[in-house]
């Protein structure tokens, strides 16, 4: 083989990218000619085809165009065969463009013999027409041009047709892509003729359904440099795609042949094919045919199944009963390389005559490395990378990807190349969180947990739901919020490879009515991130103090309905509604799951309701917070205790001394030192309509006025009662003054050493306490 032609893929795409670049160049000054016949009376033949008023046919517009001009085609449908006399220049093409019919379709040209010609023209465009033609002319004729682009042309054979849906004689250079034919009687798809050069085709499809339509080929090539990639075809009676002799420098890779009568490739006398990568199956005769004179015929990497008489399906009960997998016949034999191949026939092969795998590598000398196995499995990293032809990225334009599960078995620069037109890769698999900063709107997402496939994660891609779109090659991402409300959030990763993978989120950022710590009565502890699972998002109550680490953010969602965003986790709270039912910190936006029915009662105390309407409750001795019970008990009851109301002193405002109470609650309050520790730290909890307790750090316990406010205040109460209820007045000198429900007095330290009573029925010097 002459590498210089079939080296590779990268020399396939400097050639499709050379002639797509020299082809179709934005131009500054382009104008635009329109063509519109939706409204006859708004359209005239005669005009200048402004878009107030366009032509009415195409082929008055391009009988005016120019290079460097456009034709833009709307409207439809046409019944006209438009011919091309214009030509454009590489700089300045010509391009006739469709642009969307009366229902928001496709343009289409009607008629037996509808479509366009372009004969001795040059840098000519052609894009985005449907054709639907009895083809008694090749919808797409195009004669003795050069650098001719037809893109996204379809073209629909309404009868039994004896012209190819597109034909290309002397045509040198051109770029066919996107382009379809089909027909139940479709004669041919696409046909070079011998004096054409330097064609590319790229995701061409071709279909024909009737087994009986003549000897048609889907697509026919007589020409040099030829390139086939990525294109489908289906059915034909002569073959799916044909080489003819005296072809030369022909690619074919990439490419899928389905089911039909005739051959899924036939090279017929041609020099210098090449085949790789492609999958044929299905086919009533032969999945490879090499027969003639052909010379320096490559048949590698290649997944070629299920082709062959002995199908026996319906379509194939008249064909021959010699079809194989692979065949070479005559002076081809000797002159035509098979290797790396996946078949599955057991007679799949052919040396002259059908035969075994063993009975062909026996006769030919080729085919060691393929393997009879329509697994796909056996497919993966096992072609040969040094094959003419061989394509550096797949059907799908996707990279070459080593599984490491698997051992190389391929040979040349990229050992672990797959067989066949597509590679197996494994994509990646997004795991992101998005943590929030409470009350800022900033979140920080953190995809460092993606699984990577068979190669590392280049980048990656966080859309935040509101406009902002960050890619970047790190995990980690911040950003913020400018407004309130939930966001669809997705973070995409791509891999070296160029597999991708996304996943999206919903994030909320909603206003906060306050920062909280939840206090359980039954348990005398603040519900934080559990201390028996640091690591996991598990609430329990089991903490003697509030930090702001484990506050949350009160979300009001609805009439008595809150969600919680806590601090330590920057993720709301939600129950895990199986048979676990443990509350956890751990979701991204507030929904139903989230949202939690309040409901107070008289002490001050509140309740959380879930979904499932089954109550929040610090359940058993470690506080694990689960939603477990239909009914309320202390354990499924909580206090309210502002962040910035916790770890609070009292200190009367007429002495230096804090406050302190007694760990073990023997002896009552009283203003007795200077040095702030754990018994001179309260928490003031909010029990709503301006009524507060305070809960002493110093055991854990409320305080209350004893004997109905008869005794000095001690810290010995496990639960709120009317005794242990206050006022909270704030004075006008910015001290605080506490009046005692019991009995409607204030608490007095006296001159500053007594013992706080509630005995005093108004505010003098005593009753002024300073909190900080």
């Amino acid at each position: 083989m002459r590498r210089s032609r079939l080296a590779g893929l990268a020399a396939v795409a400097m050639i499709g990218g050379t002639l797509l670049t020299s082809a179709t160049p934005a131009h500054a000054e382009t104008t635009t000619i329109h063509v519109n016949n939706l409204i006859p009376e708004n359209c005239a033949d005669t005009g200048d085809g402004t878009i107030d008023q366009p032509f009415c046919t195409i082929g008055a517009a391009v009988a005016k165009v120019g290079a460097g001009q456009t034709v833009r085609v709307d409207g439809g449908p046409y019944p006209e065969r438009v011919t091309v006399a214009a030509s454009g220049t590489v700089q300045e093409p010509i391009t006739i463009l469709a642009g969307r019919s009366a229902t928001g379709g496709p343009v289409v040209l009607s008629g037996p013999t509808a479509g366009f010609v372009a004969h001795h023209q040059h840098h000519v465009t052609i894009r985005g027409f449907r054709i639907s033609s009895a083809l008694e002319a090749p919808a797409v004729d195009i004669h003795d041009a050069s650098g001719v682009v037809l893109d996204d042309v379809g073209v629909s054979a309404t009868g039994a047709s004896t012209q190819p849906a597109f034909r290309l004689a002397g045509v040198t250079g051109s770029t066919v892509r996107n382009v379809s034919g089909s027909g139940p009687r479709l004669a041919t798809g696409l046909f070079l003729d011998a004096a054409s050069s330097g064609a590319t085709i790229t995701s061409a499809s071709f279909s024909n359904a009737n087994a009986e339509a003549g000897e048609g080929v889907g697509i026919d090539v007589a020409a040099a440099d030829t390139r086939i990639l990525a294109s489908t075809v289906t059915g034909f009676r002569g073959a799916a795609i044909a080489v003819r002799p005296g072809a030369t420098d022909t690619v074919i890779a990439n490419s899928q042949v389905y089911g039909g009568y005739g051959d899924g490739v036939q090279i017929r006398g041609a020099t210098d094919t090449a085949l790789s990568n492609n999958n044929l199956r299905d086919r009533c005769r032969n999945g490879v045919r090499v027969d003639g004179a052909s010379d320096r015929v490559s048949v590698q990497n290649n997944v070629v199944i299920n082709n062959g008489g002995s199908k026996n399906t319906s379509l194939c009960e008249s064909a021959p009963t010699d079809g194989v997998e692979i065949g070479v016949y005559g002076e081809s034999r000797g002159k035509t390389v098979v290797d790396y191949n996946n078949t599955g026939q057991s007679l799949g092969y052919a040396w002259d005559q059908p035969m075994t795998l063993a009975d062909f590598r026996a006769a030919s000398g080729q085919a060691a490395h393929d393997i009879r196995d329509a697994n796909e499995w056996s497919r993966v990293d096992s072609a040969n990378s040094a094959a003419p032809g061989f394509p550096a990225k797949d059907r799908d334009g996707r990279g070459r990807g080593d599984d490491p599960s698997r051992a190389n078995t391929g040979a040349g620069p990229v050992p672990w190349a797959d067989r066949g037109p597509r590679e197996s890769l494994a994509a990646p698999v997004v795991l992101a969180t998005f943590t929030q900063e409470p009350g800022t709107g900033w979140v920080t997402a953190d995809a460092s947990t993606t699984r990577a496939g068979f190669t590392p994660v280049t980048s990656y891609r966080f859309d935040f739901g509101d406009g902002t779109v960050v890619t970047q090659a790190g995990p980690v991402a911040r950003h913020r919020y400018g407004r309130h409300g939930t966001f669809r959030a997705v973070v995409t990763a791509t891999l070296e490879d160029t597999m991708t993978g996304a996943r999206a989120y919903s994030v909320s950022f909603l206003p906060r009515a306050g920062t909280i710590g939840l206090l359980s009565p039954a348990h005398h502890r603040y519900v934080g991130v559990g201390k028996a699972s640091p690591q996991s998002p598990t609430l329990a109550a089991d903490r003697t103090t509030l930090t702001a680490a484990d506050a949350f953010d009160l979300v009001n969602v609805g009439t008595n309905q809150v969600a919680l965003l806590s601090h330590h986790t920057g993720a709301y709270v939600s129950p895990d509604l199986t048979a676990v039912d443990v509350v956890s910190a751990r979701s991204f936006s507030v929904g139903p799951n989230e949202t939690f029915t309040m409901t107070r009662y008289e002490d001050g105390s509140f309740s959380l309701k879930a979904s499932n309407d089954r109550y929040v409750s610090a359940y058993g001795s470690g506080g694990v917070l689960r939603t477990s019970t239909y009914s309320v008990t202390l354990a499924e009851r909580f206090h309210r205790v502002n962040l910035a109301d916790a770890n609070r002193s009292l200190r009367p405002a007429i002495v230096k001394q804090l406050v302190t109470a007694d760990t073990a609650a023997a002896k009552p309050l009283v203003a007795s030192t200077h040095l702030l520790g754990r018994n001179q730290r309260f928490d003031i909890v909010d029990l709503g309509s301006g009524k507060v307790a305070l809960f002493a750090q110093a055991n854990n316990r409320f305080v209350f006025a004893p004997n109905a406010g008869a005794l000095p205040l001690v810290n010995a109460s496990g639960a709120v009662s009317p005794w242990g209820t206050f006022t909270l007045v704030r004075n006008a000198d910015g001290t605080v003054s506490l009046k005692a429900a019991v009995n409607n007095r204030y608490v007095s330290a006296g001159t500053g050493s007594s013992p706080l009573t509630a005995n005093r029925a108004t505010i003098s010097f005593g009753e002024r306490f300073v909190l900080r």
